[in-house]
């Protein structure tokens, strides 16, 4: 194995998980303009992260980037690399082993640009190197620390500390190390924007396991997003379950965690 992955120590304690009823009740406020729909689904969205709890959490260890195409294509030409690992049809594999390799040598080079996988790829690259996803808790103790703030870097929105988009497209992500002002109390980068992230967590979603997806991607319109602004589908707290295969939103990357070291 020969990837490596620079690990921070995320330590043992208590943090606030889920959104607080106070911020929750100022976004209503501010979410006045928007139709009553879109209200209507904001509201839903921000009650399933409710209520707020302390939530114990043993010492684990979070890579500190989201693992890279270039990252990914090194697991590609391992033997660990198998459509029953990966959950990558077989009669589709070897084509979307071409893709990584154009991903990262060809027309695009964006091989320091977070990978973007389905569920069952990124589960095999962190058992690869002997770890696992993160649970939707040891995502948001990673990104927010223990004082309970909304963004990775306090409690009020800047947009200039991450690749928010909307709209930029399916290759206009960044490469990981791009917003060193967007990083955690932990110093873990690129947790939100840029891309959304998989998570261990298994919901059940009207009978189906789907997997908790949390952060938000550049890529996405403005009639997708029920005409969310940044500041809002940008929180911390923000949950999304997905469809474990393929049909899921674009650009969806990961980042392993280990209990020890």
């Amino acid at each position: 194995m020969t990837v490596t992955i620079d690990w921070v120590e995320i330590p043992h304690g208590e943090f606030i998980f889920g959104l607080e009823s106070n911020w929750a009740e100022n976004a209503v406020h501010q979410l006045v303009n928007a139709n009553p729909q879109a209200l209507k689904r904001a509201t839903a969205r921000m009650s399933s992260e409710m209520p707020a709890q302390r939530v114990y959490l043993p010492t684990f260890y979070i890579s500190r980037y989201p693992i890279t195409w270039q990252q990914l294509l090194e697991f590609a030409q391992t033997s660990h690399w198998n459509p029953t690992n990966t959950g990558i049809r077989p009669d589709v594999f070897e084509l979307v082993y071409k893709s990584y390799k154009e991903t990262v040598e060809g027309t695009y080079k964006v091989a320091e640009h977070p990978a973007d996988v389905i569920w069952q790829t990124a589960r095999a690259f962190c058992k690869w190197v002997r770890g696992r996803l993160p649970t939707s808790e040891e995502w948001e103790k990673a990104a927010r620390g223990t004082d309970g703030r909304i963004y990775t870097w306090g409690n009020e929105w800047d947009e200039t500390r991450g690749n928010f988009g909307p709209g930029r497209g399916l290759y206009a992500t960044t490469p990981i190390n791009a917003y060193p002002s967007g990083q955690s109390p932990y110093g873990v980068m690129d947790m939100l924007g840029n891309m959304y992230e998989h998570t261990g967590s298994i919901v059940d979603f009207n009978g189906t396991n789907r997997s908790v997806c949390r952060s938000c991607s550049c890529h996405y319109t403005m009639a997708a997003s029920d005409n969310d602004p940044q500041w809002f589908r940008n929180r911390v707290t923000s949950t999304m379950p997905i469809p474990m295969a393929v049909g899921g939103p674009p650009l969806v990357c990961f980042r392993p965690v280990k209990d020890r070291l």
